[in-house]
């Protein structure tokens, strides 16, 4: 049997300038359904593994060009790296880090509605001058890296099995822009 290999399963990709820093603003002043950061499927908040709030975008046709970026730049990425089989997208959120705020390291697959996420999308939304600390790592085989150029406006974009967390936030609030795309179960 002969076995295709991809280097890229283990990498996360940085698309700097998805948003414009205008765009980002925008972006942020969105307002829809905000609550605390869940951990689990199950509505469930645990401040000893993640302090944040969700803001869900609400989904207008005013807002389709954010997702509308996000999936093209998505599939680009996808199509050239990774090869996997999406089919659908979750709703955008606006994750706030506050100051103290932080994500413990986890995965984001995980049971029920979450057991099909296949890649992951971050887009840094807050200037960096803006907060302290709030750095994105991942797990990327044996060490800890800082995912790079954490700037306003990049995406980076990792499979959803990677190992990751947000440090803690040391001065400021920190803002991001998440979505997942969904498929079919590795196989």
């Amino acid at each position: 049997m002969d076995l295709d290999s991809n280097e890229y399963l283990l990498k996360p990709h940085c698309v700097p300038g998805v948003f414009t820093p205008a765009e980002c603003q925008q972006i942020i002043a969105l307002q829809g359904y905000t609550g605390p950061s869940l951990v689990t499927d199950d509505a469930i908040t645990e401040n000893r593994i993640r302090n944040s709030t969700s803001t869900f975008v609400p989904a207008d046709p005013d807002n389709q060009w954010i997702a509308d970026r996000l999936i093209a730049k998505l599939t680009e990425i996808n199509d050239h790296y990774y090869h996997f089989r999406l089919t659908q997208l979750s709703p955008l959120q606006i994750i706030s880090y506050p100051e103290n705020g932080f994500y413990d390291w986890h995965i984001d697959i995980g049971g029920k509605e979450y057991s099909s996420r296949k890649l992951s999308t971050v887009t840094f939304l807050s200037d960096a001058s803006e907060y302290d600390g709030g750095s994105l790592k991942l797990i990327v085989g044996a060490n800890a890296r800082a995912v790079p150029d954490q700037l306003q406006g990049t995406t980076a974009f990792f499979p959803s099995y990677i190992l990751h967390k947000v440090e803690p936030v040391r001065r400021g609030l920190r803002r991001t822009l998440v979505m997942w795309a969904h498929g079919p179960c590795f196989q």
